[in-house]
């Protein structure tokens, strides 16, 4: 539609989001513009910060990542030895939260049961999130 109206698109993914497709070609075609961002973590809180917290083996994740894993493996998509076998390779998974959309304490404990990994929950801002979507709009 953007196309179409001569307007510019926008699109809010990561550049390293795998599909079909690769995200960057399909922005090109639409005449669109992207984050330059690696992932919607580094959209979330910045790459340097990313970088600095996943140091020493620490998974950066966000509520909506736990939801996700845990609804694949109820849609037969994952199992539990998948889950188990990728996650397990850290020390910690850090949980980012913005307190949008908060993981329950259940939901936490689940999680952990899952991974068998320690857990540790950061409060995260959203202002490095609105600069970025401020940029994106100019």
């Amino acid at each position: 539609q953007a196309t179409n109206t001569g307007t510019e698109a926008r699109f809010l993914v990561g550049k390293h989001c795998k599909g079909i497709r690769d995200i960057t070609e399909i922005v090109q075609e639409c005449g669109g513009k992207i984050p330059q961002t690696r992932n919607c973590i580094d959209m979330l809180v910045g790459t340097e910060l990313a970088d600095k917290l996943q140091k020493n083996r620490t998974s950066l994740m966000t509520p909506g990542w736990i939801k996700m894993i845990n609804q694949s493996i109820q849609d037969g998509n994952w199992s539990v030895t998948d889950a188990r076998l990728s996650l397990g390779w850290y020390n910690k998974i850090l949980i980012l939260d913005t307190g949008v959309e908060p993981l329950s304490d259940e939901q936490i404990m689940e999680f952990y049961d899952l991974t068998q990994v320690e857990i540790e929950i950061l409060p995260v801002e959203l202002e490095h999130f609105k600069s970025l979507l401020q940029d994106l709009l100019q």
